[in-house]
C-alpha cells in the first residue's frame, strides 16, 4: 500500500489530507484514491466529530497541500494522467467547513500547451508544491507548471497565455479575499 499524507491542525482537531493507493498486482495500475479525515488533537479541545471524506482520484501520483490558520482550512491536491503520451494535471483548492470536511468553495487551477497564438491544445501541468495565506486573506498557491496557458476558475476565473511555448517551470496565483468575497485571481508563470 502505498501512502502519502499532509496534516495541519485547527481549533484542537488535526485535519490530515491523505493519498493511497493499492499495491500494484495487475496492469493499468490502480488509481491513487484522496481523501480528507479529522481527528481530535491531544490537546482534547476538538469540538467535530471525527469525519472522513474522499475527495477523488487520479491516475498520476498527486501532489498534496494543506494550510490551516484563523481564517479558515485550506486543501489542494492534483489530479490527472496520461494515456499514451496525452493527458496533463491540473490543482483542486478547496476551503473547508472543518466542523463537516464539506467544500465552502474551490478553485481549479490548469495548465495546457496551445499554439503560438494561444489557440486550441492539449493537455498540460499545473501542479501544487505549496499553499501559503497571507494577512488571513491572501491565498497564494504555487508549484511546477508546464505549458504556455495558465488557466484558474471558481467564484472569479482568469487565464494567462504566454504565446509560443517556453520553458517557464513554475507557476503562482494569488487570489485576494479568498475566505470572504475572492475577487480576480493575478495569475504568473516564471
Amino acid at each position: 500500500m502505498f501512502t502519502k499524507q499532509v496534516s495541519a491542525t485547527w481549533n484542537g482537531c488535526t485535519y490530515t489530507l491523505l493519498v493511497e493507493r493499492e499495491r500494484q498486482t495487475s496492469y493499468p495500475p490502480p488509481d491513487y484514491m484522496i481523501s480528507l479525515r479529522s481527528t481530535a488533537a491531544s490537546s482534547g479541545t476538538c469540538l467535530a466529530a471525527p469525519a472522513n471524506r474522499s475527495l477523488g482520484s487520479s491516475q498520476a501520483e498527486p501532489t498534496i497541500a494543506i494550510v490551516a490558520e484563523s481564517a479558515g482550512l485550506v486543501v489542494a491536491y492534483s489530479t490527472g494522467g496520461y494515456s499514451h503520451g496525452v493527458g496533463g494535471e491540473s490543482t483542486q483548492v478547496h476551503q473547508i467547513d472543518p466542523a463537516t470536511l464539506g467544500t465552502v468553495r474551490s478553485v481549479w487551477v490548469g495548465g495546457s500547451n496551445t499554439t503560438d497564438t494561444c489557440g486550441a491544445g492539449g493537455g498540460g501541468v499545473a501542479r501544487i508544491t505549496q499553499l501559503t495565506v497571507y494577512n488571513h486573506a491572501l491565498l497564494a498557491i504555487q508549484g511546477p507548471f508546464g505549458g504556455n496557458w495558465l488557466s484558474v476558475s471558481g467564484a472569479q476565473s482568469a487565464t494567462l497565455c504566454t504565446g509560443p511555448v517556453r520553458t517557464l517551470p513554475n507557476y503562482t496565483v494569488l487570489i485576494p479575499a479568498f475566505f470572504t468575497s475572492p475577487q480576480a485571481p493575478v495569475l504568473y508563470t516564471y
